[in-house]
């Protein structure tokens, strides 16, 4: 399968997850993103509508932001942006949207060596809407998804 294939079945598989978050969740915004690490700097590859041009060029270093916690504790990592500091440097700060209420990154782990719990990306999802519990308990619904997206970055060797 060609990259472009596997970059097809990703934004497809992302649009499928949020057509379910927003029926779950009962919101009207929410975005979802793929960065990866495979530049030793999480970089979105992959993301549903929603996105400025300014947004698609953050690039996180491990502990960063929310996706760079999932990278670095190898957990999800979720902030409450109305209470919680952001980790992003000052410019990365400066090309997220405003507005957002609740960040969630989940960490992909490489399939080939499940063991090892390399983390080769991570699956961000964020909203404007004050969801965090919500969001929260959805996260082992969201696992399946996680690992399949993890499988799909893999082949497309992005």
């Amino acid at each position: 399968m060609s990259m472009n294939n596997n970059l097809n079945e990703i934004n497809n598989l992302l649009g499928e997850i949020r057509s379910m978050l927003l029926d779950r969740l009962k919101v009207r915004h929410i975005r979802l993103n793929i960065m990866s690490t495979k530049s030793s700097k999480l970089k979105i590859i992959a993301h549903t509508a929603g996105f400025d041009a300014e947004e698609l060029k953050i690039s996180l270093s491990r502990g960063q932001g929310c996706s760079g916690k999932a990278w670095n504790t190898k957990m999800e990592a979720i902030a409450d942006l109305a209470k919680d500091v952001q980790w992003i440097s000052d410019e990365d700060q400066e090309r997220v949207k405003t507005g957002l209420s609740v960040i969630l990154s989940i960490p992909l782990f490489d399939p080939d060596v499940p063991n090892l719990k390399r983390v080769i990306g991570t699956l961000t999802i964020d909203s404007t809407e004050r969801i965090y519990e919500p969001m929260q308990k959805i996260v082992p619904s969201l696992i399946p998804h996680v690992q399949k997206i993890a499988d799909l970055v893999k082949k497309s060797g992005l």
